[in-house]
């Protein structure tokens, strides 16, 4: 898919390209897209329609099953699951890193960011939306949800013929709690922004993955290395 000048990039789930942009979407992983082929898939019928409207040509989108997508094998480059994953049930772990070896080309990229199962925090941000869903309707898009153990996750990785190269710790408290009234006092001072870089440093730093019980997502980034036999 695409020339020989391009890299292919899939993109699975175009929640951030169709419905919430706030945290950017796929065209923010790159300084330039120049000699990029985007491409992007959801089951979601109405959010394939609102990320068409607002992605336009930027990114070709498919309305498809992420266990059985219409893409040939060996067709990318590198994959994009950013908190896909945790909305299928963990019976379907192995199933969808089977589709992602598959789509892959040998030494592709994968990229999987998950809500950690092994966090207290999950409690404290339960108790949040509850709160905030008093106050708004109930998000019409709102899927479902299974935090996975990173564990399971790298095993099912590395069963499926790829290396991990590097893994962190995501959503470090205090920004682990989210937009809630603690985070913005601190972020409004200045000493909170220094607090908040630093935090994002450490989110990078190779003690990151120890960090697990303090942290609400889990990301690793593996590459694709098929047996030869």
């Amino acid at each position: 898919m695409g020339s020989n000048n391009e890299i292919s990039v899939l993109k699975v789930d175009l929640w951030n390209e169709g419905v919430d942009p706030s945290r950017g979407d796929v065209r923010d992983f790159f300084t330039s897209t120049r000699h990029v082929r985007l491409y992007g898939i959801d089951l979601s019928p109405a959010i394939c329609h609102l990320a068409n409207e607002r992605m336009g040509e930027k990114v070709e989108i498919v309305c498809s099953d992420l266990r059985s997508q219409p893409f040939k094998g060996a067709s990318f480059d590198a994959i994009l699951d950013i908190s896909t994953v945790d909305h299928f049930p963990s019976t379907s772990l192995a199933l969808l890193v089977t589709e992602y070896s598959r789509l892959l080309k040998p030494g592709g990229a994968l990229l999987i960011i998950f809500d950690s199962a092994v966090t207290f925090l999950w409690a404290l941000q339960e108790v949040q939306m509850r709160i905030s869903s008093r106050r708004k309707e109930r998000n019409p898009f709102s899927p479902f949800w299974w935090p996975l153990y990173p564990w399971h996750v790298k095993n099912a990785v590395k069963r499926h013929g790829f290396k991990i190269l590097v893994e962190y710790s995501l959503d470090i408290l205090p920004w682990a709690l989210g937009l809630n009234i603690i985070s913005r006092i601190i972020c409004g001072l200045r000493l909170g922004r220094g607090l908040q870089l630093a935090v994002r440093r450490l989110e990078s730093s190779s003690v990151s993955k120890y960090l697990l019980p303090l942290a609400l997502q889990y990301a690793i980034i593996a590459t694709y290395q098929p047996s030869k036999d």
